[in-house]
């Protein structure tokens, strides 16, 4: 039996309660007085109506709804944007849940259906708000649950997969591929990678997201060697593409083989080399795995000298004996104090955290804080304002000055901010140490305030 809904508050209130309390005739009555004129109500209702009839209903309604969206060629302008992707949410929704409870074979089919409306609604509208892609993408996730409940046929399924995954034009494929490998054995997989590949191989520039779909294969299957094979020669000698080879030569327990790869990859120091981080990292796993600990730690030293990266830090210093772990970190304070580009400094003691340090560094090198760097100085204040309350003042009023000073238009309202949390630290600070009060930096930005 089904416990009573808690009532709170007033009777005039709007809540479950109270609406359960008009009774079912009541309430039906008032849901045909609202829904007149509102054909998304309608809509919602009728599909609620439908599955309470049975999955053929059910199907029958969803079916006729994506149908009118694909029959529609008229623009979905701004105003009819929101109650768009209501309804198709809805439809998803109702899909992978009351259709997937009723019948999972016939809610699959029909997921391929709302999927096949990704090209054509995109045409319709303008998704800079990423809404429509978001209800996409969840489909495209519900596929492989759908397909395990019923029991799809692994070659038919892998067949559907790749019609699709190699029409696609909107980024769906890697999570189509991902999403479906659990309902799929191995002759199956092995099929959808060939094919897949013999299309990438037609094909005179790599398909990136075709790529990633024979790696999620190669990866399901255990396979390192048609993982590596999805790379040229040239492509295995980035720190990043190392990194990834070696991670999984690792995982299955061929160490000598990622070191080598690893190798072959190596990033040079002397210059700014993306995937150096995760090359660090499988190079640290290499080094561990073979039991070269006081190597590894020189690594993670080094690259928090290098770069102040507070991880390879923590991991080193955890590694110390005691008393020896609390002399390294000094060093290594010392050591971010008098690193060349202060912002790293900044963003270093804000990560530790080490609120004194960072104050000293404000103080000391506040011109070298350009206020257009928000990630690093908003964290920053955020940390120093309850015991360095100057110091964040300063930072604050940094990145209000570059918005005055540049017209950043897009940051106006946070300035806004920044000015009142500035002004609210002011009864806080006993000496401004030079820097002038609250009212003396308004005054001195007041010719350039827009804002």
């Amino acid at each position: 039996m089904k416990a009573p809904a808690k009532r709170t508050g007033s009777k005039k209130t709007l809540n479950l309660a109270n609406l359960e309390s008009l009774g079912a005739e009541r309430l039906a009555a008032l849901m045909m007085e609202i829904t007149e004129g509102q054909a998304a109500i309608k809509r919602r209702l009728r599909l609620e109506l439908a599955g309470e009839a049975g999955p053929e209903d059910l199907a029958g309604e969803l079916d006729k709804r994506m149908a009118s969206i694909a029959e529609k060629r008229t623009r979905i302008t701004w105003r009819r944007y929101g109650e768009f992707v209501r309804e198709f949410r809805q439809l998803r929704a109702a899909i992978a849940g009351p259709m997937a409870q009723l019948n999972p074979f016939v809610a699959l089919e029909l997921m391929w259906r709302l999927i096949a409306l990704a090209d054509p609604v995109m045409d319709r509208v303008d998704d800079s708000k990423g809404e429509v892609e978001a209800v996409l993408q969840a489909a495209v996730a519900d596929l492989g649950p759908l397909a395990v409940a019923a029991k799809a046929t692994p070659q038919g399924l892998a067949e559907r997969v790749f019609d699709a995954v190699t029409a696609d034009e909107l980024g769906l494929a890697e999570g189509m591929v991902g999403g479906v490998l659990p309902a799929l054995d191995r002759p199956a997989m092995i099929w959808l990678r060939d094919r897949i590949t013999q299309v990438m191989n037609r094909r005179a520039r790599t398909s990136q997201p075709l790529r990633r779909c024979v790696q999620l294969i190669a990866d399901a299957m255990g396979d390192i060697e048609g993982y590596v094979a999805t790379w040229s020669h040239s492509e295995t000698a980035d720190p990043w593409v190392g990194a990834q080879i070696a991670g999984r030569l690792i995982q299955a327990g061929r160490v000598d083989e990622a070191v080598a790869a690893l190798e072959r990859s190596r990033p040079k120091r002397d210059v700014r080399t993306l995937g150096a981080v995760d090359w660090d990292k499988a190079w640290l796993r290499a080094l561990e795995a073979q039991g070269r600990g006081a190597e590894a730690q020189e690594v993670r030293w080094a690259r928090f000298e290098e770069r102040l990266d507070a991880t390879m830090l923590r991991d080193h210093l955890k590694r110390l004996g005691d008393f020896d772990d609390v002399e390294a970190e000094d060093r290594a304070l010392a050591h971010a104090r008098r690193f060349p580009k202060a912002l790293f400094a900044l963003r270093f003691f804000t990560e530790w955290p080490a609120g004194t340090e960072a104050a000293a560094l404000v103080f000391e090198r506040l011109g070298e804080l350009k206020g257009d760097a928000v990630e690093v100085l908003e964290p920053a204040a955020r940390m120093l304002e309850a015991r360095q309350p100057l110091a964040a003042a300063l930072l604050l009023r940094a990145m209000v000055e570059d918005t005055a000073r540049w017209r950043r238009t897009e940051r106006y309202k946070a300035a806004t901010r920044w000015i009142l949390e500035a002004d609210s630290l002011e009864p806080q600070i006993d000496d401004h140490r030079g820097y002038g009060t609250h009212e003396d930096f308004l005054k001195a930005i007041a010719p350039m305030r827009r804002f």
